[in-house]
C-alpha cells in the first residue's frame, strides 16, 4: 500500500512538474525568404537622380543576408552619367532592420542606411575632368552624396505577413528576435515576456 502511494505521489509530482515546463503558444516565428525580400526590393528601382550636370542611375539590388546579423543587407549596381560616354560605374551597400507593425501583423524594411559606396570604373574619357576637379577622392565624396538618396526612396518596404491565424494575438505582440540565416530570414513574434 505504502509503495502504491509513493507511486502515486510520484506520479502526480511527475505531472506537476511537466505542467510547469509546458508553454502556450505565445509566439511564432515567420521565415522570410531571400526571395520575398527580393521581389518586394526590385519595384523599386531603378531609381535615377539629377543634380546639376549629373546623372545618378541606381539598378539591379540584390539582397545580402549575413547569417548572425540583425539586419537586412542590399547592394546595387550605380552609375554616375556626364554624358552617354562619360561615365562613372559603382556599387552601393545598404543596411536595414525589421520593424513589426502589429495592428496589421506586417513587417518591413526600415532605417536603411548607406553603409559603402565605391567606384568600381571611370571612363577613359572623364579621367582629365576627374583631375582638374581634384583627382578620384573628390569624385569618391561627390559619388557618396548622390549614393545617400537611395534609402530614403526605399525605405518601409513590406517583407512579410503574420499567418491569419496569428491575426488575433497580433495587436499584443513584439519582435522577439530577429535570426538572419543564409537562405532568410527568421523573426520570431510573440507576446511580450
Amino acid at each position: 500500500m505504502q509503495t502504491q502511494r509513493r507511486l502515486s505521489l510520484s506520479s502526480v509530482f511527475l505531472t506537476l512538474v511537466a505542467l510547469m515546463g509546458c508553454h502556450a503558444h505565445d509566439s511564432i516565428t515567420v521565415h522570410i525568404t531571400r526571395e520575398q525580400i527580393q521581389q518586394q526590393l526590385a519595384p523599386r528601382f531603378p531609381i535615377e537622380k539629377r543634380e546639376l550636370f549629373l546623372k545618378a542611375v541606381f539598378r539591379d539590388p540584390q539582397v545580402l543576408l549575413t547569417p548572425d546579423s540583425n539586419r537586412i543587407g542590399m547592394a546595387a549596381t550605380t552609375l554616375l552619367q556626364v554624358a552617354p560616354e562619360e561615365t562613372i560605374t559603382g556599387r552601393i551597400a545598404l543596411d536595414g532592420e525589421l520593424r513589426y507593425e502589429p495592428e496589421s501583423g506586417q513587417l518591413f524594411l526600415k532605417n536603411i542606411r548607406l553603409v559603402d559606396a565605391h567606384i568600381d570604373a571611370i571612363s577613359p574619357q572623364m579621367e582629365p575632368a576627374i583631375k582638374r576637379l581634384g583627382g578620384l577622392p573628390t569624385v569618391q565624396l561627390v559619388f557618396k552624396e548622390m549614393c545617400k538618396l537611395v534609402p530614403a526612396k526605399i525605405s518601409d518596404v513590406k517583407v512579410g505577413q503574420l499567418p491569419a491565424d496569428w491575426k488575433g494575438k497580433a495587436a499584443q505582440s513584439v519582435i522577439r528576435s530577429v535570426v538572419v540565416k543564409g537562405d532568410g530570414v527568421n523573426v520570431e513574434i510573440g507576446l511580450p515576456r
